[in-house]
Parts: C-alpha cells; structure tokens; sequence
C-alpha cells in the first residue's frame, strides 16, 4: 500500500516509490471511516487498454526509471462497507501444483453472466497455493451472486478472469440477505496440472442469517 490520498477531489496526483519490481497490477483502495485497510476494497485499476477483465503490468526496471501516466478512474460506487456476510465453502486439490502457482484468490460476482470489469467482483484475501484442501471465505456486501471463481494467479503471468481455475454457477444465484449472512458449502473440487486446473463444483449450500 501506497500513502493515503487526499479526498473530496475529483483528480490527485500520486507518487508511489518502489525498489525494481514486476506488478501484476495497480489499483486503488477505499477505507472506510473507522476501519482498517482492507486491500480487497479495491475501486480502480490500472486498464491501458479497454479490455476492462485484464489489468495492465507495470515493469519498474531500475531506480532511476520513474514511470508516468499510470492513470486510473476510481469508481466509489463500488466502494464495500463493512459487513459480516459471508460465502464460504471448501477448495479440495487433486494433482501436482503448477511450478509457477503464486496465489489462490477467491472471487464472487453478482453479474448473471461473466462479469465485463473485474471491479465488479468482490475479492477475498490471496491464499498461498501448494494446499490439498483448505477453507475459504468472502465477505461479500448482500446481494445476488451468480458466481464464485477461484483465480490462480502464476508468477510471470497476467491476471484476470482467464486466470478463473474453478467456477461455481448458480443461475438462480447465491443470496445474501443481511450484514450477517453465511452462505456456507460453496464447495470446489480442482484438479490441477502443470498448465490447467479442471473443476468439478455442486451446488449444495447452507444458509445462516444471525440475529
């Protein structure tokens, strides 16, 4: 994370020092008032071109090279408030991880279809590949969602709904009604290769609204 920015404007400009580095993609957080950061409360990122489901790479070669023009538009409609609701479930893993697997990011849309921007998804906190089964959980914002995406994100490569190694459709949806909502056994069965990951999903879920 970068130095928090001013607000209540409608342009900053920003600065962000790094050593030399290879980013997968830039973006922009919002924090609410009275929370921590949470860096999965994303409301921008950086789209060179307008493919909109694949952030741009940011190569920063040396220290002396200072990169312009890495503009983004942050949209505070998709700002995510604090909440307890959840989707959860279980990721279960066959076969030998990729050599260049970096992380397991968990995602959720509530677009009937695929979603056109990854801003309109909801993130979970990136987990570290190499497990055979492990929990997950996504605080969501109460709604309707149609998809659950688990995204291996592999060093080197870009990131986006291409990097999608398992899916859970409902076309119906997944509904969560209150702040405090679990939708629970989203489950996901992945059985990995050193180039895919193959999917086998079921659609039995459990529902828990809290007092």
């Amino acid at each position: 994370l970068g130095e928090a920015l001013p607000i209540f404007q409608d342009t900053v400009d920003y600065v962000f020092y790094l050593s030399p580095t290879s980013l997968q993609a830039v973006g922009v957080v919002w924090k609410q008032q009275g929370q921590e950061w949470d860096p999965t409360n994303i409301i921008g990122l950086f789209f060179p071109t307008s493919n909109h489901l694949s952030p741009g790479k940011v190569e920063i070669p040396d220290r002396e090279t200072m990169l312009e023009n890495i503009d983004m538009e942050a949209d505070l409609s998709k700002a995510k408030r604090k909440v307890d609701s959840t989707i959860e479930g279980k990721l279960r893993v066959q076969g030998t991880w990729p050599e260049n697997a970096q992380s397991v990011v968990m995602v959720a849309s509530t677009a009937p279809f695929l979603p056109t921007s990854l801003l309109d998804l909801s993130f979970a906190l990136p987990m570290q590949p190499g497990f055979d089964s492990t929990y997950y959980h996504i605080n969501v914002q109460p709604g309707t969602y149609h998809l659950i995406a688990a995204l291996l994100i592999k060093e080197g490569e870009s990131i986006g709904l291409n990097s999608m190694a398992g899916n859970y459709f409902s076309l119906n949806g997944i509904k969560v009604l209150t702040d405090t909502t679990h939708v629970r056994n989203i489950n996901i069965t992945v059985t990995v290769s050193s180039t895919a990951l193959n999917v086998r999903t079921w659609e039995r879920a459990n529902v828990r609204h809290n007092p």
